[in-house]
């Protein structure tokens, strides 16, 4: 289970604080231990991950305790995006230079990140879209915030393509955690780019942050 501070800014002033576990639909022994911590108030909010194994079928959604759990409160947990463990959503071949040859599965962390110029862009898109729409089917609507499973959403390229393709389904939220491969000079020159704004990047060194898109 990981957890992450996220803190959101609008006009360089902190105006919220949450705690938020990842990986929600990833199993089931997980999703029951972060309904606990849920209804405990021990993380503000849940990530799932809708090519978890957990909701990868169509069969199995009606046993998930966090989904139960989340049309019970009423609660819309943020998106997880993975690219980069186990199966997709997507048709293996519509997506290929994302997974392994031979096995049909992602990557992994260390090897997406190996094999990221070889990653073509519009098989990004075509599984975060995906699972975005995956997600709006069992929810009922677009999540309000999304992140990455293992940081894959803020790998060069990878990032461009959310940041294009979020908006199209009114998401106005994408967490941007420190990270190695994304240095804070190409993050400011990226962020402008993107017209991301009320952004403190120097704050990227010391706290993940969600950043709003406009």
């Amino acid at each position: 289970m990981h957890y992450s501070i996220i803190t959101k800014f609008r006009s360089h002033k902190t105006s919220q604080l949450a705690i938020v576990a990842d990986d929600g639909f990833y199993a089931g022994r997980r999703d029951a231990a972060l309904v606990e911590c849920w209804k405990h108030g021990a993380v503000a909010d849940v990530s799932v991950l809708m090519n978890g194994g957990v909701v990868r079928s169509s069969t199995t959604p009606a046993t998930s305790v966090l989904l139960n759990y989340c049309m019970q409160e009423a609660a819309l947990p943020d998106l997880h995006i993975n690219l980069s463990e186990g199966e997709p959503l997507s048709a293996k071949g519509s997506i290929s230079s994302l997974l392994e040859d031979g096995t049909g599965l992602f990557y992994g962390k260390a090897n997406l990140r190996r094999n990221l110029q070889t990653v073509h862009l519009r098989h990004v898109e075509i599984e975060i879209e995906r699972l975005i729409i995956k997600f709006e089917k069992l929810f009922g609507v677009s999540p309000l915030r999304v992140d990455g499973h293992q940081r894959c959403h803020v790998l060069p390229g990878i990032v461009e393509v959310l940041c294009r393709l979020l908006p199209r389904h009114s998401v106005s939220w994408i967490r941007s955690p420190e990270e190695v491969v994304l240095k804070q000079r190409d993050s400011q020159v990226l962020f402008s780019r993107m017209n991301l704004v009320g952004i403190d990047t120097n704050s990227l060194r010391f706290l993940p942050v969600l950043l709003i898109l406009s």
